[in-house]
């Protein structure tokens, strides 16, 4: 969610969060995490390896209405064992057309708008 709210909030957001350790994989450096941000709202999803739960990984996509921000998102998540080369981008495919049908029937028009 936050790398698809508005800069200012986003600006906001992120002076106020602690970057609180929870796995060797979660990202505590915050300019890694503007820049892992960035990485998101250009693909339009994220996956995480481990970054909250060891051994855990999930696949996340924006659900944006018709502000063209992200109010909320939809995720799948499993043991990271269960994770490969050909699931991995199944399940981006799934979590992301998910995603936009649902934005879509929010009001967000797709056409012309980035992340969409």
């Amino acid at each position: 969610l936050l790398a698809f709210l508005s800069d200012e909030k986003r600006a906001a957001a992120l002076e106020r969060l602690d970057l609180k350790r929870f796995t060797r994989n979660t990202i505590c450096d915050r300019k890694k995490l503007e820049k892992d941000l960035q990485d998101i709202r250009q693909k339009g999803y994220a996956v995480s390896l481990g970054e909250r739960e060891p051994e855990a990984f999930s696949v996340t996509a924006p659900i944006i209405d018709s502000s063209k921000f992200g109010v909320a998102s939809l995720s799948i998540a499993g043991p990271i064992f269960r994770l490969n080369d050909v699931l991995t981008p199944k399940y981006v495919r799934l979590v992301t057309t998910a995603a936009k049908d649902i934005s879509r029937k929010l009001g967000f028009d797709a056409v012309g708008a980035q992340n969409a």
